[in-house]
């Protein structure tokens, strides 16, 4: 197996783990705080990982630029948080409040899911040839989306059909002997050789082309991940669905961005990646309008276009990072883009949180339907370097 089909493997499997934390979290907070509508609290401890997420992004980024042991980074990532994680049943325990119990191990949770994004992606960029790049990192996503795909369906039927303590013992007997086993096979694989960190070229490069891209990847992250880890309290709380349907909704929008990414990122091989980026934003906020006023049936349907929409451009975006940044400042460099949309996404989900309880959970999706047209304005006027 050739070195990038390698990593390709190891980052896809890590994958599937790390990006079903957010929607595990926002799972478990539904049915903690979701009936008794709650959504300050819930937007709360779901902006305590984002938070953390996106913190560390670039930090975690620069220190795999400096120590170029990006793959051990990868793998301690997702160790400690599967073991976080894995912490959120014993809430009822802690003498203080519960919302501060929760809210502590999912920012550790975060700080630790954080070394995925900015590292796992800069590893593969750098061991991908250009025409090949969108393709590989839309397969990678694919494995993020498997696991936002399988965790609302998995953890809901294990609160229901089992027990609340259920849910996590996918982390506890998966989660980290994954990480254990990757942590023995990444640091094997070597990364670039040369050209080491240089703190005055990566301020250099934080240019107008690095500034639109955290801008970009501010409003897109923003809708998306609040989006999903809204909608569990949503649907629980608004719509008075129980856990197991609203986890079979989840799962059901979700689905497709096995699909979805990397058939975004291949046909970004053979496209102008910006321009299809463009498109795509804003097809998915049109789509998560008419989600928002159309009946709950159809309703459904604009919203699995408008996630499929959205999810197709994560590797694009991370395909242009790779296409445009040198290899010796991409991991910190990408930190900053990824980073950006996290701190956006907790931001505003605890102003959704705000938003749906003096006004209404209608207006706090009509408001995140916007931040994808912005985007797509955004990205009108990125100009990605021609293939």
């Amino acid at each position: 197996m050739s070195k990038g089909k390698t990593i390709l493997f190891l980052s896809s499997t890590t994958h599937i783990f790390i990006d079903s934390f957010s929607i595990g979290i926002a799972i478990v907070i539904a049915e903690i705080f979701g009936k008794a509508q709650k959504y300050i609290d819930v937007g709360f401890i779901l902006a305590s990982f984002t938070i953390a997420t996106a913190i560390a992004e670039p930090l975690w980024g620069f220190i795999s630029d400096i120590t170029q042991k990006r793959g051990f980074i990868v793998s301690m990532g997702l160790l400690g948080a599967s073991f976080f994680f894995s912490l959120f049943p014993f809430y009822s325990f802690f003498p203080f409040s519960s919302v501060l119990y929760l809210s502590i191990v999912s920012l550790l949770t975060g700080l630790f899911a954080g070394t995925y994004h900015s590292v796992a992606t800069t590893l593969l960029n750098e061991n991908v040839s250009q025409e090949k790049r969108g393709f590989f990192q839309g397969i990678n996503n694919a494995g993020g989306s498997l696991g936002r795909m399988a965790a609302p369906f998995v953890l809901s039927l294990l609160i229901v059909k089992v027990s609340f303590f259920s849910a996590f013992l996918p982390y506890i007997f998966l989660g980290i002997p994954v990480g254990v086993i990757s942590l023995f096979l990444y640091p094997k694989i070597k990364t670039f050789s040369s050209n080491r960190f240089s703190a005055k070229k990566w301020v250099s490069f934080v240019d107008r082309f690095i500034i639109l891209l955290m801008i970009i990847s501010f409003l897109r992250t923003a809708f998306f991940l609040t989006a999903i880890n809204f909608l569990p309290s949503f649907l629980i709380g608004f719509k008075k669905f129980d856990s197991l349907k609203s986890g079979y909704i989840m799962t059901f929008v979700l689905a497709s961005g096995i699909i979805a990414q990397p058939l975004g990122g291949k046909i970004s091989d053979y496209s102008n990646r910006s321009l299809f980026m463009t498109i795509l934003l804003f097809a998915s906020g049109f789509s998560f309008m008419l989600f928002i006023f159309s009946p709950f049936g159809i309703g459904l349907i604009f919203l699995a276009f408008s996630f499929f929409s959205t999810l197709m451009t994560f590797p694009i975006l991370f395909a242009i990072i790779g296409d445009e940044i040198p290899k010796e400042n991409m991991g910190f460099l990408t930190g900053l883009v990824s980073g950006a949309g996290g701190l956006s996404a907790a931001t505003f989900q605890i102003a959704s949180g705000i938003i749906s309880e003096r006004f209404s959970p209608t207006t706090a999706l009509f408001v995140l339907s916007l931040f994808p047209l912005l985007s797509a304005v955004a990205s009108l006027f990125l100009r990605s370097k021609p293939k």
